[in-house]
């Protein structure tokens, strides 16, 4: 189950609001069920296709979607028959436009794979009925006439986009069913639509596409999830940096700026204009309207909410996805200056190009070089925000100001957030009055020196 799902219940448990008997009841209430289906007696000469039940469960949340995919894929593997897959909403009473553009992409994805058929379950007069009727779930698979209950002043069907051709149309109706009638929201949510969408044809490998859906809910936000069952992020990223290791590495690296999985040599001199700055103009997008985005992609899962501009951002290892998902929220009443946003950081983006080839006047590229034994390990400093506000204030302003170099080992930091660069130097960047390196750094790849660059390129221009 999902961190936030489970830090939810313990501190209800903890304030006493519920029992340790309760917590189990709505643990197992929102935690699907996928059963083989009774089969028909073989008949000769015929193969005989396996039968996947999956029950959705009463609160059918973002985190049981990815229960799900490592239940169900877990139940038919190795499997040569026919895979049909009957989605059953019986017994469901809560969803979300993100756990059915989920249970789309993972239903068509055994589909695919098995050469099965997918079907559609729900009493006709549940809530939950509905709203899969409303978004189109049931044609997603069938290519029935849309139900005529769908609120076009609301809804995006639940649609597949299997072509690049396809993204132009499908965000044309993103912007006409929405009718935001302010041009530069709309300029904002296109920009982070298309680029969801194209990293799917860029970087997944899936023959399948996406799957997308967009909801505006009462509270006037706007809702959209884009899911995939390709690659994933980190099998993308290993080719140009090697150094990752886990799902949450890559995860937190694949939303730095310019960072991409298109280019083979890394690092901003092989860049072009904004190449890798999508999911982190994204994510800033998103972060200045107070909204929220997650993004899942194997068994990584990381979350940014915005909150008076800035982002609060976690990422947690979680039970795996195939694939990759991004979900985002946006109010776009609270979105102002986008304009003047992707100017900025497109003009940050352009100084660190220029610095790749000669980062001296920020800092100096020890990597080859014998680690003095008194340099600062960036590890043992970066465990807690706190911790780096405190060296920052304490070690590495007061040295700027004496005109003292700091050596900083960053040995074992595969990845280096833009968050943790930005507590750490982006205040020392803003102060200098001369192009004069801040510290020497040692055991550095260029994951965590593409990142200290843009910060400081930034810093230079929001002075």
């Amino acid at each position: 189950m999902g961190t936030d799902f489970e830090s939810a219940l313990e501190l209800l448990l903890r304030q006493g609001r519920i029992t340790a008997d309760e917590t189990q009841l709505i643990r197992s209430a929102s935690v699907p069920k996928v059963e083989l289906a009774a089969q028909e007696e073989p008949v000769a000469g015929r193969k005989q296709p396996v039968s996947i039940v999956f029950r959705m469960p009463a609160l059918f949340t973002f985190d049981s979607t990815l229960q799900l995919s490592r239940d169900a894929t877990w139940k038919w593997t190795g499997s040569s028959l026919p895979v049909h897959i009957y989605i059953d909403a019986t017994t469901c009473h809560t969803v979300s436009i993100s756990t059915l553009v989920m249970t789309a992409a993972w239903a068509d994805y055994l589909r695919d794979l098995s050469g099965g058929a997918v079907e559609v379950f729900a009493p006709e007069n549940s809530k939950v009925a509905r709203f899969a009727y409303m978004v189109g779930l049931p044609h997603y698979f069938s290519k029935r006439p849309l139900s005529s209950n769908l609120d076009r002043n609301r809804s995006v069907p639940i649609t597949k986009v299997s072509s690049y051709g396809e993204i132009s149309s499908c965000i044309e109706e993103a912007l006409r069913v929405l009718k935001l009638r302010n041009a530069e929201i709309e300029r904002a949510l296109h920009y982070t639509i298309q680029d969801c969408l194209r990293n799917v044809f860029d970087h997944s490998e899936s023959g399948l596409g996406a799957t997308f859906g967009v909801q505006q809910n009462q509270d006037k936000s706007v809702e959209v999830s884009i899911a995939d069952c390709g690659v994933g992020i980190l099998e993308t990223l290993r080719r140009a940096y090697p150094e990752l290791q886990s799902d949450r590495e890559a995860l937190e690296l694949a939303t730095q700026p310019h960072v991409s999985g298109t280019f083979p040599t890394a690092g901003y001199a092989s860049m072009r204009e904004n190449a890798g700055l999508g999911l982190f103009i994204v994510r800033e997008v998103l972060n200045r309207s107070d909204g929220k985005f997650s993004v899942v992609s194997g068994s990584g899962f990381l979350r940014s909410i915005g909150y008076h501009g800035e982002g609060r951002r976690k990422s947690y290892a979680i039970a795996p996805w195939q694939g990759t998902v991004v979900l985002f929220k946006m109010f776009p009443g609270n979105l102002v200056d986008f304009d003047m946003l992707m100017e900025r950081l497109r003009e940050a983006a352009r100084r660190a190009r220029k610095q790749a080839d000669a980062p001296g006047e920020v800092f100096i590229d020890a990597a080859d070089a014998r680690t003095p034994e008194t340099a600062i390990m960036v590890s043992e400093i970066i465990r807690s925000l706190d911790d780096i506000r405190r060296f920052r204030e304490q070690v590495v302003l007061p040295a700027q100001s004496l005109g003292e170099q700091l050596d900083l080992r960053f040995d074992g930091i595969h990845v280096l957030t833009q968050s943790d660069a930005h507590a750490l130097f982006y205040e020392a960047f803003k102060r200098q009055k001369q192009r004069t390196p801040l510290f020497v750094g040692y055991g550095m790849g260029k994951a965590v020196r593409s990142t200290i660059l843009f910060v400081s390129s930034y810093a230079g221009i929001t002075q």
